[in-house]
């Protein structure tokens, strides 16, 4: 039970019970025969327990068995229930302890329900203010705290808060022998139908007793303003800041002190009275540091200024970037290079570091982050073994190479390359279009320089806080020895569809940069592409493929097979001539061409995309709907018996596991054909 102002009266505690009878038939008792049976459980039904003082709460119930009269008892401070209404009511605020009964009738038992609390909550005071002046006195003084406002005749106490604050319960006297400032906050108890009330608090600021000033906190961080006092003394009139210190400005009558650098701030207070200087404090010096706190809008920032040791000119393939990973998950001023190193290089890279305020970050810890994760990285190598850690396609970890800035932000780090690459040379080494399509025939790495732990990349509009330029290097193998007579990974043999007929969709929907960083640059010919298709339940498509030599001469009169179950979802497809592995030969004509026709079985099929122009729609449709991917290989499939993964024919590999990669020698377009309804 709560505590209640009013509680006792002048001969002890107030004590109030109301018993009301709900059934005017319940005015003569009913006596149960033996062994007279017992009612249902009874119980108070209200689910409102909570009112305002003088409200009125009708009391209701349930169960119980017989014609007994139902009546209640409550209990607490000013409770009353009225007999003839069943309403309870209080006038003061606490707490109403209620039980009904129900009393016996014919053959059953009297039977008392479980108690239930009803709150009645008191009414709000009159507005409860600290009314002393002034707030601002000089240190040695008392102040006699007293109250405007609130209501009934409730006690008046004060809480004080601060460091050096004495304050008197009996006086109601606060001082303080040092500068200080005490918090205080009045209370009002509560009374009668009236809550307790509480005032804003006030702020008392003992001042020292000549003019000085007063902060207690000296210093801060660059860029964060620092606002000055001065007080104390007798003298009155304005109050005047001065300062002295290489990038320091206060503001004349405001006092705030701010600071554009690393520095010392030396700030006089003056006061100023009919024109004339009435008061002088000593001079007090603030302290800023820098503090590097780097985030979205104010980043730090890694910019590559030079790299040494590479073979030809830097390419520059940020407007790429920007589309493909740049803007959607890194800094928009990042930019993308790439380079071309040959095999033993020795390769120096140079960054300057900035922090959040646009200023070098001297002194850091950086690191060199290599084989970045997603980015299906391999086979490039270092004589530094902890950056030829490969994350593969996935999430996984990183080459890392740890530094410190020097102390105008710089940081240099020495590379030597430990390929031995041999074979044909990129045939294009100047190009954007070439660095892209040299990443994965080539052996290749890509480097950024993360900044402590601050984070480079993910969602760029919540928690990118660094920007880094990243840069690639491609190794430029030497020349074999050996020429080259068949395909081979860096030279595979190309099979291109170039049309298809029957989808639903204008053109396949084309989604290879996904594809390259989930599966084909860490397990197929990275020339290859991955498209999307619609086909009606019940369709035909005709597809035409284009087949062409590691050479680059169209393969003429070669025995080709079209996959159709290449990768196998739930979808059934006929052709002239399909093997139950889902497979359909055929034969290219003297300029490479060969054209398959085959046809959707399904039935009963329900998919109905809600857009035919995006791969994502797509993709996810491929999660419940018929579907199958369809390749083609040059020659026959065979079983894989290597143990490495191998797809494809006796001559041409299309797919292997990601340590047999080298041994792929065939490009092939992934075509997704999804039925829909």
């Amino acid at each position: 039970m709560a505590i209640r102002s009013n509680r006792f009266r002048k001969a002890g505690v107030r004590q109030l019970a109301t018993i009301v009878s709900i059934s005017a038939a319940a005015a003569v008792a009913m006596v149960p025969a033996a062994g007279a049976a017992t009612q249902a459980p009874l119980r108070i039904t209200n689910t409102a327990l909570s009112a305002s003082v003088g409200a009125s709460v009708k009391l209701t119930v349930a169960g119980g068995t017989g014609s007994g009269a139902v009546t209640f008892v409550a209990t607490g401070i000013g409770c009353a229930v009225n007999a003839k209404t069943a309403i309870l009511t209080d006038v003061d605020a606490g707490t109403c302890s209620v039980v009904a009964t129900k009393a016996a009738s014919g053959a059953y038992t009297k039977v008392s329900s479980a108690p239930v609390v009803f709150t009645f909550v008191g009414k709000p005071q009159a507005a409860l203010k600290i009314s002393t002046t002034p707030t601002t006195v000089v240190a040695g003084s008392s102040v006699k705290l007293a109250t405007t406002g609130g209501t009934g005749t409730g006690v008046v106490t004060f809480t004080v808060t601060g460091s050096g604050c004495n304050y008197s319960t009996k006086t109601l006297v606060l001082t303080a022998a040092a500068p200080t400032t005490c918090s205080t906050v009045a209370t009002k108890a509560g009374s009668g139908a009236y809550a307790a009330a509480t005032s804003p608090a006030v702020t008392f600021t003992f001042v020292p007793k000549t003019f000085a000033i007063t902060n207690t906190t000296l210093s801060g961080p660059v860029g964060t303003p620092i606002t000055v006092t001065a007080k104390g003394g007798t003298a009155t009139g304005t109050v005047n800041y001065g300062v002295t210190g290489t990038g320091c400005t206060i503001g004349l009558t405001s006092g705030v002190l701010n600071a554009t650098q690393a520095t010392s701030c030396a700030v006089t207070a003056i006061v100023i009275s009919g024109g004339k200087t009435v008061a002088t404090s000593a001079p007090v010096t603030f302290t800023f540091t820098f503090v590097d706190n780097p985030t979205v809008a104010n980043p730090d920032v890694a910019t590559l200024t030079s790299v040494t040791g590479a073979t030809g000119n830097q390419i520059d393939d940020t407007v790429d970037g920007d589309n493909y990973f740049i803007k959607q998950y890194y800094n928009a001023g990042d930019h993308w290079y790439g380079y071309y190193i040959k095999n033993g290089a020795a390769v120096t890279l140079t960054w300057h570091v900035t922090g959040s305020n646009g200023q070098a970050l001297a002194n850091a810890p950086v690191s060199l982050l290599s084989n970045l994760a997603y980015s299906c990285a391999k086979n490039l190598t270092w004589s530094t073994a902890s950056l030829n850690v490969y994350a593969g396609c996935g999430n996984g970890a990183q080459g890392t190479l740890s530094g410190t800035t020097d102390p105008s932000g710089n940081v240099s780090f020495t590379l030597t390359n430990t390929n031995n690459d041999t074979g044909s040379a990129p045939a294009d080494t100047t190009t954007t279009a070439g660095m892209e399509s040299n990443e994965g025939p080539f052996s290749w790495t890509d480097m950024v320089l993360q900044v402590g732990s601050d984070t480079y990349t993910g969602d760029p509009t919540s928690t990118v806080n660094q920007g880094t330029d990243r840069v690639d290097f491609i190794v430029i193998p030497t020349p074999s020895t050996t020429p080259q007579t068949s395909a081979n990974y860096q030279n595979p043999d190309v099979a291109t569809m170039t049309s298809v007929t029957g989808i639903e969709n204008a053109a396949p929907l084309d989604d290879t940069t996904n594809g390259d960083n989930w599966f084909i640059d860490a397990y197929y010919s990275p020339g290859d592409h991955w498209n999307f298709s619609y086909v009606p339940e019940g369709g035909s498509i005709t597809e035409t493929w284009h087949v062409k030599s590691w050479k680059g001469t169209p393969l003429a009169n070669a025995t080709v097979t079209l996959m159709t179950a290449f990768a196998p979802g739930n979808s059934h497809w006929t052709a002239t001539g399909i093997d139950g592995s889902g497979n359909v030969a055929g034969t290219t004509d003297v300029n490479g061409n060969v054209t398959f026709t085959v046809k959707n079985t399904d039935t009963g099929v329900t998919t109905v995309p809600a857009d035919l122009t995006k791969p994502d729609t797509a993709l996810a449709l491929e999660q419940g709907s018929p579907w199958t991917r369809m390749a083609l290989v040059i020659g026959t499939p065979v079983a894989d018996n290597s143990g490495n993964g191998l797809q494809g024919s006796s001559t041409d590999t299309i797919t292997a596991a990601s340590s047999a990669i080298k041994m792929v020698n065939q490009a092939t377009d992934l075509v997704d054909f999804i039925v829909t309804k």
